[in-house]
């Protein structure tokens, strides 16, 4: 009964030192990552990814297109040029 006691603090020690780790991370995004002049500075990322979409639109105009899948596209492309510096579709 003892060790079962001591597996589950130690659960809950984890599960707080998780979270805390993850509060924090989250006041660093928004206090750091996510300020207006930091996606400001973005812009561009998204006029061209933007740019990119309607010409992959217009090229598929005889075909039926899934918007889902562009959305979806066009998101991972920005995120990944603004943390990554490229993008990978």
């Amino acid at each position: 009964m003892e060790m079962l006691s001591s597996v589950i603090y130690l659960a809950f020690v984890l599960v707080f030192i998780l979270l805390t780790t993850l509060v924090s991370g989250t006041k660093i995004c928004i206090m750091e990552l996510f300020t207006l002049k930091r996606l400001d500075s973005y812009q561009y990322v998204q006029v061209e990814e933007v740019r990119c979409l309607f010409q992959n639109l217009i090229r598929s105009t005889e075909t039926p297109v899934v918007i889902k899948d562009h959305l979806f596209t066009i998101n991972l492309n920005i995120m990944s040029r603004i943390v990554l510096g490229r993008k990978y579709m």
